[in-house]
């Protein structure tokens, strides 16, 4: 196939009749494919889409979907100059564990997994609200403001926000709180019931709960025949 269209040494140009422009790689006295016309089954292609070969220099832009057949390596970064969210999406497979850096992947199960610094491949873990929960019960004695525990759970793990505090009582009446770090978190008192109340209205800040500071119950008021209380706080890891 010869060229009647670009000189020898020229950067691009078109190949003569062929309808086929034809650029020269820096460097190597290539030429790669520029575009084709969608009358020689280019798909409509044209000028907009850009093929490089050999050691091709300078900034490619891409207008349409590029397939690949085999692995895209990347000595530099990847980065998204446009707007909304980076996708990726792809099958899902047996996964091993990196050789030496680190890989994610989607693996058995359709599950999100990492492998850091070539360790062993760990699913990650997904911010749903999590939650514990306390219970104080004396099936001989009621239960009264006497109940006051400074320290009913400590944050041995991450960081965390208190989302909602729910409390259920078997009879009576009873309100409580708990504290942050000694300090009330909720900013009103919540009046429990035997189907359960919640309130999600914290004083600022104090729904912030960080590593290794301690979670208080405080018994606010209590009447009746309160034989056991729950009360389960939800929460988001930060």
């Amino acid at each position: 196939m010869g060229s009647t269209g670009a000189a020898c040494g020229a950067a691009e140009g078109w190949l003569g009749d062929f309808g086929i422009w034809a650029k020269r790689s820096c460097g190597s006295g290539q030429r790669g494919l520029f575009g084709v016309p969608s009358y020689w089954g280019g798909g409509g292609l044209g000028r907009s889409a850009q093929h490089g070969r050999g050691d091709d220099c300078g900034a490619k832009t891409f207008s349409n979907d590029m397939t690949l057949s085999g692995n895209l390596n990347i000595a530099g970064n990847i980065v998204q100059t446009g707007s909304g969210p980076w996708n990726v999406e792809g099958a899902y497979g047996a996964m091993t564990a990196a050789g030496l850096a680190s890989r994610r992947s989607i693996y058995d199960g359709r599950k999100l997994a990492v492998s850091e610094n070539a360790g062993t491949v760990t699913e990650v873990a997904k911010n749903y609200p999590q939650e514990f929960t306390y219970t104080f019960f004396d099936a001989n004695n009621l239960l009264t403001t006497a109940l006051q525990v400074p320290s009913i759970y400590v944050n041995r793990s991450a960081a965390f926000h208190i989302v909602e505090v729910y409390c259920e009582i078997d009879a009576g009446a009873m309100t409580v709180n708990l504290q942050n770090a000694g300090t009330n978190l909720l900013s009103s008192d919540l009046a429990c019931s035997t189907s359960g109340a919640t309130s999600s209205s914290f004083v600022s800040g104090k729904d912030a709960v960080g590593t290794g500071v301690k979670i208080g119950h405080v018994t606010v008021s209590a009447s009746g025949n309160v034989h056991r209380v729950n009360v389960v706080v939800k929460y988001t890891v930060d």
